[in-house]
């Protein structure tokens, strides 16, 4: 399963306000706790990718709740 979210659009590194979020995979077994792992896995891919457009910092911080996932 994959989620897009774009709730607003996409920010940074493409900057395009007119995208929409999308999730994808759904099946009729599909639970609750699929849909966190994908929201997840969707906030791991957005910071890798950012990552990649900045190049390698020494350092990141982080905060907010998601923080708290043992995931």
């Amino acid at each position: 399963m994959i989620l897009i979210p774009a709730f607003q659009g996409l920010a940074g590194p493409w900057w395009q306000p007119e995208a929409k979020a999308m999730l994808t995979g759904l099946t009729a077994a599909t639970e609750r706790g699929h849909i966190a792992n994908a929201a997840l896995e969707s906030i791991a891919w957005q910071i890798r990718i950012l990552l990649e457009g900045m190049g390698t910092p020494s350092s990141i911080s982080v905060d907010g709740g998601v923080t708290r996932s043992d995931y």
